[in-house]
């Protein structure tokens, strides 16, 4: 992820880390689109990332793809799960204006459609304030939303940490 804020970016390290971005999203969106009747009336609908990583990604030098399979429905509170993981989720977008200024000034030419996904995480950080005050307004049980924002992050964990393989 370093790689995204320093000079020297190529082609085939952007492509990777998105390829590794999509195989989250991938794992993460099936699940908070099946939840989104836990989305209290006041919060906006989810917006995937996966279709704007997946129309850059088509432009760029491929990269390796793990298989993946979508998370599993929560066992129990499903609201809670649903805000827990949005919580991971809407959070990463908090860096996007830094991360989207920092890729024009050192990706060596224009990638695929565009910087697709960080111009959906940069209009999506305009969010944050709101499901922020619909969070604290939720009154949700603290342990299922840790569980969901745990379920989120390891997903990024495994799509990020190469595979360890036994010798």
């Amino acid at each position: 992820m370093l790689a995204l804020m320093r000079p020297g970016l190529d082609l085939p390290t952007y492509a990777g880390i998105l390829q590794r971005f999509a195989l989250a999203y991938a794992r993460i969106e099936p699940l908070l689109c099946e939840l989104d009747h836990c989305r209290p009336a006041g919060l906006p609908a989810y917006r995937p990332r996966l279709p704007a990583l997946l129309d850059e990604l088509a432009g760029l030098p491929e990269s390796v793809s793990r298989p993946f399979s979508p998370l599993p429905p929560p066992a129990s509170d499903a609201g809670a799960h649903y805000f827990g993981m949005r919580y991971v989720v809407e959070g990463s977008t908090q860096g996007a204006r830094l991360i989207f200024a920092q890729l024009e000034k050192n990706l060596p030419q224009p990638a695929g459609a565009g910087f697709a996904y960080w111009r959906v995480q940069r209009e999506a950080a305009t969010g944050w304030p709101l499901f922020r005050d619909c969070l604290d307004q939720a009154g949700v049980e603290p342990e299922a939303l840790v569980q969901g924002a745990e379920a989120a992050f390891s997903v990024f964990i495994d799509a990020f940490v190469p595979p360890v393989h036994a010798a």
